[in-house]
């Protein structure tokens, strides 16, 4: 029995070091809140993503210019025999002014096309931002699952050492056989080779959280991990089927639909007339007369489509497909939204009945060891009883860890479902990509 207390004193002290470091060092590390604004703010593809909603915005600008007046300034100069112009000298300048008068509705539906496109632009981008802030932290929660899972298996690692170190004495007094020692052996470098595995992946989860803060040497609060999900975790399925409909994703394909809507009634108001009021002011050189003479035109222009040879009706049917193609779109997001909210919400619920099983497994596997090291001292069991038994120990450990992480990130999960990490600030569509940017998202606080 002294050997197990003497590794449970350790574990223990392990335990009591490593949440002194944390404590020390929680100060100076991101909390949660933190982290998401870090990541959002330096991403390169949620830039990316903001400079495509200025892009939107500017195309929507362009697009409503058309409603008002169109002014420009021509000129021209030339010389001639006087056979093909009235002049040898054919100098002219002057103003056109054009404003389209009657186009049915063309421009109008052309203009809520590309205002839809901005909202869908601006909606891909707060997805986008969900995505990766949920990635970010995933990423953070998974790297202290690891840090936990290499406490307990240097705690191992630090009692198979102890033994080993006394295998030669053990065997020079009669009290552990070749095969015994043998076996210890085994299963201190079994123990080592897991550690090794899981720094390695330690590592890889530490390189992923820099890339995503572009910090070196990051540091997480993880302790702020659990108020800021408990905060935003739905309390039952019925409130999560409710907010989960403002998943951003959900209305960027309801926005597309609307911007394919309005382009297959601007196609159709293709067929129709369009009406243009013009006038021109010009300033004409009179080479005979060696003067300058003043011109001018007002007068309506009617463009009236008759034959296209098929082209406007194909492009009414391409515009049809485009929308049942966006419609089908949605109709498919919106069940896959469905069956993955109550998915997660079933597992969650699965989760945390598993998380207490496996903690009252955990407990009860170190009594087990606690009475096969009797069982071994009394003669009545061998040695590879008792490793068979820490081993059984040790496994429960770490899946109590990785069960309550995994309840944990489920519970991060259901907060991504929601969108819920973070809101947008009002009025988006209409700041420019460095006003709305990531940096300037807040936080829901309940």
């Amino acid at each position: 029995m002294t050997g197990q207390r003497l590794a449970a004193i350790g574990l223990a002290l392990l335990t009591l070091t490593i949440s002194g470091k944390a404590a020390a060092e929680s100060t100076a590390c991101m909390s949660a809140e933190a982290l998401v604004a870090t990541i959002t703010s330096r991403d390169p593809r949620i830039r990316d993503a903001w400079i495509q909603v200025d892009a939107a915005q500017a195309r929507l600008k362009q697009v409503s210019s058309s409603r008002f007046p169109q002014i420009g300034f021509f000129g021209r100069a030339g010389v001639g025999d006087g056979v093909l112009a009235d002049n040898e000298v054919d100098n002219r300048s002057g103003l056109r002014f054009t404003q389209k008068f009657l186009d049915f509705g063309a421009g109008r539906n052309a203009r809520k096309s590309a205002q839809a496109g901005v909202d869908a632009s601006r909606h891909a981008a707060q997805s986008l931002q969900l995505r990766v802030a949920g990635e970010g932290l995933q990423t953070a929660l998974d790297l202290e699952r690891r840090n936990e899972r290499i406490a307990a298996l240097e705690a191992f690692v630090a009692y198979y050492q102890a033994q080993e170190d006394l295998i030669d004495m053990r065997l020079e007094k009669g009290v552990l056989t070749e095969p015994e020692a043998a076996a210890m052996r085994v299963e201190g470098a079994r123990i080592r080779a897991e550690l090794r595995r899981e720094t390695m992946e330690r590592d890889n989860r530490t390189r992923q959280l820099e890339r995503f803060t572009a910090i070196d040497d990051v540091c997480v609060a993880t302790e702020s991990f659990g108020p800021f999900i408990a905060q935003r975790v739905p309390q039952s399925l019925t409130e999560l089927e409710a907010v989960a409909s403002a998943d951003p994703g959900l209305l960027e394909l309801a926005a597309n639909i609307t911007s394919s809507e309005a382009e297959l009634q601007q196609v159709h108001r293709e067929r129709w007339p369009t009406l243009d009021f013009n006038a021109v002011l010009t300033q004409d050189y009179d080479s005979f007369r060696g003067e300058w003479r003043p011109h001018h035109r007002v007068g309506l222009d009617l463009d009236l489509p008759i034959l296209s040879g098929g082209r406007r009706k194909a492009d009414v049917s391409a515009a049809e497909a485009r929308v049942r193609s966006q419609k089908a779109r949605f109709d498919t997001y919106v069940e896959e939204r469905r069956q993955k909210v109550r998915s997660d919400w079933g597992e969650l619920v699965q989760l945390r009945s598993a998380n207490e099983q496996y903690l009252i497994a955990r407990d009860n596997q170190a009594l087990v060891v606690d009475a096969v090291f009797f069982e071994v001292s009394q003669g009545s069991k061998t040695m590879d009883d008792l490793i068979e038994a820490q081993r059984a120990q040790m496994n429960a450990i770490l899946a109590e860890i990785d069960s309550r992480y995994e309840l944990e990130m489920k519970n991060l999960d259901l907060v991504i479902d929601i969108h819920n990490i973070y809101n947008m600030p009002e009025g988006a569509n209409e700041a420019s990509a460095e006003e709305s940017r990531p940096a300037a998202a807040h936080f829901v606080k309940e």
